[in-house]
């Protein structure tokens, strides 16, 4: 006989709760840190895209409907073309109301993220549904923590704190 006590596996399954807690911890840690990159991403490209049709597209699709009256006037150009025109810049307008919309929606995830709340998919996947109970807030450092320090733009143009 050898005589080996084995100490340590008792000192494993008293500590097995604790390290369990850490995991768990650990795992929704990762989770709030991919949720806010993925949050990140979202609110930067409805951003980009509502500022594309806000700055470009409106614009030109509004110079577009003044020519083309300006050529109806003229007796250049029918009716109709009047009326595509004007379909044009409404439906790029309708356009932009949707990407401020999804734009808005992001950063209300993102603001959410930053309190700490993790958000939830709804059963049908439609998007974000915040739940009532939070999860807690973020560890502080760690991976990751340097997107947080970031600033998204908003569409008045100023920068926002992320």
């Amino acid at each position: 006989e050898i005589g080996v006590r084995l100490v340590g596996s008792e000192m494993c399954i008293r500590d097995s709760p604790h390290r369990q807690a850490q995991h768990e911890l650990y795992a929704t840690a990762v989770e709030l840190r991919s949720a806010a990159r993925s949050a990140r991403l979202e609110a930067l490209g409805a951003y980009a895209e509502a500022a594309q049709l806000r700055d470009v597209v409106v614009p030109l699709r509004q110079r577009i409907l003044d020519e083309t009256v300006r050529h109806y006037n003229a007796m250049n150009a029918d009716p109709f073309a009047v009326l595509l025109a004007q379909q044009a810049l409404v439906e790029g307008r309708q356009l932009l109301l949707e990407a401020t919309a999804r734009y808005g929606a992001a950063m209300a995830q993102v603001s959410a993220l930053r309190r700490g709340v993790m958000p939830a998919l709804t059963a049908a996947g439609a998007g974000p549904e915040l739940p009532a109970s939070s999860a807690g807030p973020a560890p502080a450092g760690g991976h990751g923590s340097s997107p947080a320090q970031q600033r998204l733009p908003t569409l008045s143009g100023e920068a926002r704190d992320v």
